[in-house]
C-alpha cells in the first residue's frame, strides 16, 4: 500500500548505452562493448535526485544490472563491472 500512495517514482538506467549510443543489446546479442567506455566523468547523482523530487517522485530506483550485463557494482560474480574499470572517477562514485 505504501508503494501504490508514493504515485510517481523514478527508475534510473544508467549503462553503456549513455557512453555508446551505437550499441543495442538486442541487435549486438552477446557482444558487448568494452567496459572502459562506462566513464562517467561529470556524474552528479545529486542533480538527478533533485529533479525528480521537483517532478513529485516519491522514490528513485538504480537500475544496477542491465541488459548488457555490466553491473553497476564491484560483484564477484563475474568481470563485466566497475570493478574491473581503468578509471578512478568509478570507484569514488562506488
Amino acid at each position: 500500500m505504501e508503494w501504490a500512495d508514493a504515485e510517481i517514482g523514478v527508475l534510473f538506467h544508467f549503462d553503456l548505452q549513455v557512453f555508446n549510443p551505437e550499441y543495442e543489446w538486442r541487435r549486438d546479442m552477446g557482444k558487448h562493448p568494452d567496459a572502459a567506455v562506462f566513464n562517467p566523468k561529470q556524474l552528479d547523482t545529486d542533480q538527478w535526485i533533485k529533479t525528480a523530487k521537483a517532478a513529485g517522485a516519491k522514490y528513485a530506483v538504480l537500475v544496477a544490472k542491465h541488459c548488457s550485463g555490466f553491473s553497476l557494482w564491484p560483484t564477484k560474480a563475474h568481470e563485466y563491472s566497475v570493478k574491473t574499470h581503468p578509471g578512478k572517477t568509478v570507484k569514488a562514485i562506488l
